[in-house]
């Protein structure tokens, strides 16, 4: 059981797991009153390798015509090897086997995909890899027979480019390419690979082709090596796979510098940024290679990174290994051609680590001031040799608890004291504890003789503003949410502005009867310096507030390009995109190019996906399929895909 104190609409309670050798999907069920909700979570194996990539060629098959797969893992697979479990949305139509195994020492493992002979319509197939508590799909694309034309014929133009520069190709085909039934997934596609991605590799989406086409282009991207490379890259299509050889030329006169990081000295399972940097700002996206003396202390470590054009420096992550059992000295290595910097790392035995906070209660939760309660903390698992200390905090001195409890060795529990003082009027108050994670309860100091206090009703929760920064002139969306639903009659949110001169809001928004939340316009005038505004909201017994900054008209940009970084993050599976080109972020993952500047760049997500964007270019914490900007100076954001 756990008991939600009045006046609260929410509690937390701990969930113990047990090690578990495969992923374990467990439903969680909670009622009260007889109406009930459900949760679910997933047990993994701890540090267990995840898929992070399946690719299938070809991508688009008749009926009858085998694929491959292959799943890539996010590192090397342990000792005895990693199973990787495989499915079908349409098993009748295209079937894998229920599993395939990830060698030791491997990232990938490659696997049939059998399809019938016997289909009368086009069937778009899902086809899943889970492992270690992650999922990763990969749509696969089956038409009956008759249904697609041949790929007769491959052509890269031009087939030689300096390391840097851009190359594409064509190919054609025997026919047009036929509508797909489903308006929303693609006609056909054709599935490319190449024999060195690092080096020389198709821009993202070049891959799906329209309807009514004979013939189709692609475009291929470069990076500068230091010696030159001849990389094959292969079309598949239906029963047909072409190739065609490109040439990337050399680019020299590149001198390694420096390679450092934001640490020096770790445990196992914890990880830093590096940094390698030129003697002269890179002449074209140069790859520049990454390796170690000791791969196997590595769980993430890239084999390359790119110094974009204009750029000296270059940054990449790396994590060590949770199962390091000794103080060991390793040395990361940057390289391109003859030159090279090394960074030395001392990388020490995983600490134990404490358990962190995971529930405060209090009992009672309702007392009459001058009266005690006693406190609970409870702890993720039992406390190690010496105990637990948890720091405690109360909102109000109308209800007061030590600095600290511990929770004794052994022990996963500890109660502490708490004393109040008399109040005029009930008075709410918050106890809170932390260690690690910080958990918090509230109880109720009541009045002398006072009644029971009635149940509160909504009250405002945010006042959000996007975006967060506007040229004067221009109108920006307010949103004013609740706490919980408004009610009968709706809630009218008063609101108010710091600098009506700057930017004016109307007196008052009303969220409707069973509604969390509402907007608003916020009309901004020029300005001829940047001025920040406060737009105030007030219901409930609550005022919430947020800024508003309104800018001048922009001066011209300045000459020359700048670096915009992307970090993705959220939901699996997904690449933020750039238009124009240049970004390609796989969720998980930070990356980063140049433009000139004064473009307007516009970021995206694959398969139409919303996103919450901040930093450079923000959606003020709504969900956007889109964000735009202006890039004027190095920049950087965050797509949280969801």
């Amino acid at each position: 059981l756990v008991s939600i104190p009045a006046g609260a609409l929410s509690a937390s309670f701990p969930i113990t797991t047990s090690t578990v050798s495969d992923v374990a999907t467990i439903s969680l069920v909670g009622t009260i009153n007889g109406v009930g909700g459900t949760g679910t979570m997933s047990v993994g194996p701890p540090g267990a390798p995840a898929p992070m990539d399946l690719i299938v060629r070809p991508g688009s098959v008749t009926g009858g015509t085998p694929a491959m797969a292959v799943v890539t893992l996010n590192q090397a697979a342990p000792a005895g090897g990693t199973v990787v479990n495989l499915s079908s949305t349409h098993p009748a139509v295209a079937s894998v086997p229920a599993s395939v195994t990830v060698a030791a020492g491997s990232r990938s493992a490659q696997f049939p995909v059998t399809t019938s002979s016997s289909l009368t319509t086009d069937i778009d197939v899902l086809l899943f890899a889970k492992s270690g508590g992650t999922a990763w799909n990969r749509p696969f694309y089956v038409r009956p027979p008759n249904r697609l034309p041949k790929l007769t014929s491959m052509v890269i133009s031009p087939d030689a480019v300096a390391g840097g520069n851009n190359s594409g190709g064509t190919l054609t085909f025997s026919g047009p390419i036929p509508l797909g039934t489903w308006p929303a997934l693609p006609d056909a596609v054709v599935r490319f690979s190449s024999s060195d991605p690092d080096v020389a590799a198709l821009f993202p989406g070049d891959d799906y082709m329209v309807a009514g086409s004979t013939s189709h282009t692609f475009r291929i991207f470069t990076r500068g090596v230091p010696t030159t490379r001849n990389v094959t890259f292969t079309a598949y299509f239906d029963a047909t796979a072409l190739s065609s050889v490109l040439s990337v030329g050399a680019v020299t006169g590149v001198t390694v510098t420096s390679l450092g990081a934001n640490v020096t000295t770790l445990r196992g399972g914890e990880g830093g940024v590096a940094t390698v940097s030129l003697a002269a700002p890179a002449p074209a996206p140069l790859l520049v290679s990454v390796s170690t003396n000791h791969p196997e202390l590595f769980t993430s470590l890239p084999a390359s990174v790119t110094v974009f054009s204009g750029s000296t420096t270059a940054s990449f992550a790396f994590v060590t290994a949770k199962s390091i059992a000794s103080t060991t000295s390793v040395s990361l290595t940057s390289a391109y051609g003859a030159s090279a910097a090394s960074l030395a790392l001392t990388v020490n035995p995983p600490a134990d680590t404490m358990p962190p906070l995971v529930n405060v209660t209090v009992s009672p939760s309702s007392v009459s001031g001058g009266a005690s309660s006693t406190g609970t903390v409870t702890l993720q698992r039992a406390a190690p040799s010496g105990g637990a200390v948890v720091q405690l905090f109360g909102s109000s001195t109308k209800a007061m608890v030590p600095a600290s409890v511990t929770v004794p060795a052994g022990a996963a529990t500890a109660t502490f004291p708490i004393t109040t003082q008399s109040v005029a009027a009930d008075t709410a108050v918050t106890i809170s504890g932390l260690l690690r994670l910080s958990a918090s309860t509230s109880m109720t100091v009541t009045a002398s003789g006072a009644p029971p206090p009635p149940p509160p009703g909504p009250a405002l929760s945010t006042i959000a503003i996007a975006p967060a920064s506007i040229v004067g002139g221009n109108v920006a969306q307010g949103t004013a949410t609740l706490a919980s639903a408004a009610p009968s009659g709706g809630a009218v949110v008063a609101l108010s502005s710091s600098n009506t001169a700057v930017a004016t809001v109307p007196a008052s928004v009303t969220v409707a009867a069973g509604a969390t939340s509402a907007t608003f316009g916020v009309t901004t005038a020029s300005v001829s310096a940047s001025t920040t505004v406060t737009i105030a909201g007030t219901f409930g017994g609550a005022t919430k507030t947020a800024g508003l900054t309104v800018t001048p008209q922009s001066a011209p940009p300045p000459a020359g390009t700048s670096t915009l970084t992307v970090v993705a993050q959220g939901r699996g599976g997904e690449t933020v995109l750039s238009t124009p080109s240049g970004i390609s972020v796989k969720v998980g993952s930070t990356g980063s190019a140049s433009f000139a500047n004064g473009t307007s760049i516009t970021l995206s997500v694959t398969n139409g996906r919303d996103a919450i964007w901040s930093g450079a270019c923000s959606s003020g914490g709504n969900k956007r399929k889109t964000c735009t900007f202006t890039l004027t100076a190095a920049a950087s954001v965050t797509a949280d895909v969801q």
